[in-house]
């Protein structure tokens, strides 16, 4: 509908080209072969080296207390940091990820209702063919051969009804991660446990 390349497999033409799945027969699958993962530390590491290569001051760590337009003629922004320090520029990217609630009721006065949870991940690692197994040879999980999914279905995680699984195949750490969406305990941002 938007032009992205995608085919829509059926359970059986998905276990053929993807041996790691076994689907049962009433579903099919959404194939998008350039669909991956995005590093979040890495990506937000890139992103910064970028923007100092492009000649961007940054400042780390700097916790934002409040923001106001400089000179009142939309002359650009200051955004003070809880120490006191000052920043002025002429445009300004917000980007306090699980600190939105907070922090763009504090600066902006707007309510952005979201929630903050502590998930589990899993790591499963693919088990060698079993004695009597009629299935073959264990296939690849790594990127190379097996696609990231997400099986959309009731995961039994309360208000969240129907936020399904996720997984990704072997990237960099020995196993396929497979996790539900939005099961963890609410928490603030700043108590979150460690990983």
């Amino acid at each position: 509908r938007r032009g992205i390349p995608h085919e829509t497999l059926s359970a059986a033409a998905t276990n053929e080209r993807f041996p790691q799945f076994s689907l049962s027969p009433s579903l099919e699958a959404l194939y998008q072969p350039d669909f991956g993962v995005l590093f979040a530390s890495k990506s937000v590491a890139a992103a910064w080296a970028y923007a100092r290569a492009l000649g961007v001051d940054t400042y780390v760590p700097f916790r934002a207390a409040a923001f106001r337009s400089d000179g009142g003629q939309g002359q650009g922004s200051v955004v003070l940091s809880e120490q006191g320090a000052e920043l002025r520029s002429r445009s300004l990217v917000v980007a306090p990820g699980a600190w939105l609630s907070s922090l763009s009721h504090t600066l902006f006065g707007l309510r952005i209702p979201t929630r903050v949870s502590a998930e589990t991940v899993c790591y499963y690692r693919p088990q060698a063919e079993s004695a009597g197994s009629t299935r073959g040879p264990v296939p690849d999980h790594s990127y190379r051969s097996m696609p990231v999914f997400i099986f959309q279905t009731e995961n039994g995680c309360e208000g969240m009804s129907g936020m399904g699984y996720y997984g990704l195949p072997t990237i960099d750490v020995p196993g396929v991660k497979a996790s539900a969406h939005y099961c963890g305990p609410t928490v603030h941002p700043d108590a979150r446990p460690a990983a």
